[in-house]
């Protein structure tokens, strides 16, 4: 639980930064516009760091599903829910 928890704290303010118009400043100066877009890609670049490991189909799952709630108008109550048919599945 420990992870999932890290994990909400991470998802939220990620979210809140994305829905309140919020920018990240580089070392330098330069400050960017978090956008659903660029946190769309500094996800697939997260995963594809790690797609050439055992399971590549769990690690782009759990993208789309962090994707989905990263992005969605609205904010999922907690990042387990959407995960629970996976994780309960012996598939």
């Amino acid at each position: 639980m420990e992870d999932a928890a890290t994990a909400e704290i991470s998802r939220s303010q990620v979210w809140q930064w994305l829905h309140h118009g919020r920018s990240a400043e580089y070392d330098h100066g330069e400050k960017k516009a978090i956008t659903k877009p660029w946190v769309l890609e500094i996800l697939d670049a997260a995963v594809a760091r790690h797609v050439t490991t055992t399971s590549p189909h769990k690690f782009e799952l759990a993208a789309e599903i962090v994707g989905k709630s990263l992005t969605s108008d609205s904010f999922e109550d907690f990042l387990t829910l959407p995960c629970y048919p996976h994780i309960t599945s012996f598939a």
